[in-house]
């Protein structure tokens, strides 16, 4: 599939899972855990060194809190100039004020043109998710937009972009939301104009 970066398709499929997620979880799903035991063998000495081992202090200098030392998201090509981070930010408000309103179409508008050829590709056909069937970009992000139309609203109310990484073409947002903290979505320069490069927002790298 011709213009999407590993990045980009890595954050799209992730994106498609956690809203499968979010549906399923309507029903009243927990959350999954996962359980841990110690060896049998293990001998007195070893779990009171182990017990006396402290935790290793956060990173205070990782200001997206994801334990990589700033390797990604805020260091991630070059911060923005003044009118890239307004355009930006002008294009990404107006794409989530389109998601709270279900408009698929405004959506795909604003969308990088080469993803929205691919889109009803990856998400539309028997091979992409079920809730998302549809010939056109229009008809998958609309019922995309549609399978959470309160928490999209809430998101599009808080929303806050807090840095604009650009690296060639390409940028990554960094954004914040009242509820769900901090995420990101990329953006793609075509015909110099920025336009979204996501279904939506992912968790940040």
């Amino acid at each position: 599939m011709m213009g999407t970066s590993p990045k980009a398709r890595a954050a799209l499929t992730l994106t498609v899972a956690l809203f499968s997620l979010a549906l399923g979880a309507c029903g009243g799903a927990g959350k999954a855990t996962v359980s841990t035991s110690s060896s049998s063998t293990a001998t007195a000495a070893t779990a009171a060194a182990s017990s006396s081992t402290q935790a290793k202090p956060p990173d205070k200098t990782d200001v997206d809190h994801d334990g990589d030392g700033n390797a990604d998201d805020y260091l991630y090509g070059s911060a923005a100039s003044p009118s890239d981070r307004r355009a930006v930010t002008a294009i990404v408000t107006r794409f989530y004020a389109a998601a709270a309103a279900g408009d698929g179409q405004t959506g795909c508008a604003l969308t990088y043109s080469l993803y929205v050829e691919e889109i009803p590709e990856l998400y539309g056909t028997a091979s992409g998710p079920p809730g998302l069937r549809g010939k056109t970009c229009a008809e998958v992000l609309t019922k995309l937009f549609k399978q959470t139309p309160k928490q999209l609203s809430e998101e599009y109310a808080s929303l806050k972009v807090l840095a604009v990484r650009v690296h060639e073409l390409r940028a990554l947002v960094v954004l914040d939301f009242k509820k769900v903290g901090e995420r990101e979505i990329l953006v793609h320069r075509e015909h110099h104009a920025w336009k979204v490069y996501g279904l939506l927002d992912t968790k940040l790298g």
